[in-house]
């Protein structure tokens, strides 16, 4: 059934890969979940609660960071296919950009959701500590958003991962000097009591080095943590792109030297890790040039192939999140203003599945 307020456009996927051979995934019909024709939603991040349903949150402004803005989120009972009218969980103060949300369902059902801050202004932006909320519901109320980190020698500003792990929750940030300038550099957190508090357990890269900021984190056997960092480019023009691969043997404590991916996989902004199977793992998210992508690994994380083209974007577009559902198959979500006016994304909607029974 139809649920109020929910927008459906339903249209044949292309499969498009990049050789001849036949796609190991197959895209189906797509759902615009969130939408308007003025509006800006993007950057997505889609969570299945305990109850079942799926919880998609994004952000609702009108330009990509800057902007008065607020994180929405809808629910869908049937795997995506419908969505609910669209709540607010948190309105930004005027000034100040609600950006970026991540949420992670804990072990006893609760859902956290972090909210980075981007004060913007003509004498110049700030990079704020993020906000971080929590439901006790399945996503229909919420707390009041407050600062996540209370330390005065950084600005936590994003937290771009957070998962379950054998060992309790572990997540990551990117993190700046106070007052949100300057160098970034991505700090590993554990919580030990299913998310009530957070300690910095090691760096994925320190200040002085300036690289990397979004990354991925799955945990491919007990203790053993796969991470797919996007370098920054900007910030060391001579340096060539990277998507960096590292390890961590000790529940993300300490970590291999990083080894660049490129030569396999496109520099991906915003990776996204979902586990299909045993040994198969479904790596998304925004590539070059202006695509959204997907890759599959077969041996748990070790190699990546069967690149696969989700949609392609005019000037915004790309994020991408995933939960499993049924054999071999996600539902994912990402933003894209493809099919609208261009930096005008809409958040999109659709099963993805592995194709060719490998």
């Amino acid at each position: 059934m139809l649920r109020l307020g929910t927008i459906l456009l339903l249209i044949g996927a292309m499969i498009t890969t990049t050789s001849g051979a036949e796609p190991a995934l197959e895209l189906g019909p797509v759902v615009r979940a969130a939408t308007g024709p003025e509006g800006h939603y993007g950057f997505p991040r889609l969570v299945r609660a305990a109850d079942g349903r799926l919880l998609v949150f994004y952000r609702v402004g009108n330009e990509h960071a800057a902007g008065n803005s607020s994180i929405g989120v809808r629910d869908s009972q049937d795997d995506g296919k419908t969505w609910s009218d669209e709540r607010t969980v948190w309105r930004a103060p005027n000034g100040t950009s609600a950006h970026n949300p991540v949420a992670l369902v804990t072990r006893s059902g609760e859902i956290i959701l972090w909210i980075s801050r981007y004060v913007f202004s003509e004498k110049g932006h700030e990079r704020q500590h993020q906000v971080w909320t929590r439901s006790k519901d399945h996503g229909q109320t919420w707390s009041t958003p407050t600062q996540f980190d209370m330390s005065t020698e950084r600005s936590c500003y994003y937290m771009t991962e957070a998962i379950q792990t054998s060992n309790g929750l572990l997540a990551c940030d990117a993190a700046f000097p106070p007052g949100g300038g300057g160098n970034c550099f991505v700090q590993v957190w554990h919580s030990a009591d299913d998310g009530a508090t957070w300690q910095v357990i090691s760096r994925l890269t320190m200040p002085e080095e300036n690289l990397g900021d979004e990354a991925a984190f799955l945990e491919t056997e007990p203790g053993v943590i796969l991470c797919l960092l996007r370098h920054r480019g900007k910030a060391h023009p001579e340096m060539s792109p990277a998507t960096w691969r590292l390890w961590s043997r000790d529940g993300g404590k300490t970590w291999s030297p990083r080894e660049n991916m490129v030569a396999t996989l496109d520099v991906l902004q915003r990776p996204f890790l979902t586990r299909l199977d045993e040994q198969t793992i479904l790596l998304s998210g925004r590539g070059a040039p202006r695509k959204t992508v997907a890759y599959l690994s077969r041996d748990n994380g070790q190699t990546f192939g069967d690149k696969f083209e989700l949609d392609a974007y005019q000037g915004e577009g790309g994020y991408t999140a995933a939960v499993t559902s049924g054999k071999r198959s996600v539902v994912i979500a990402w933003h894209s203003d493809e099919g609208t006016d261009k930096s005008k994304p809409d958040i999109k909607v659709a099963t993805l599945k592995v194709v060719d029974g490998k």
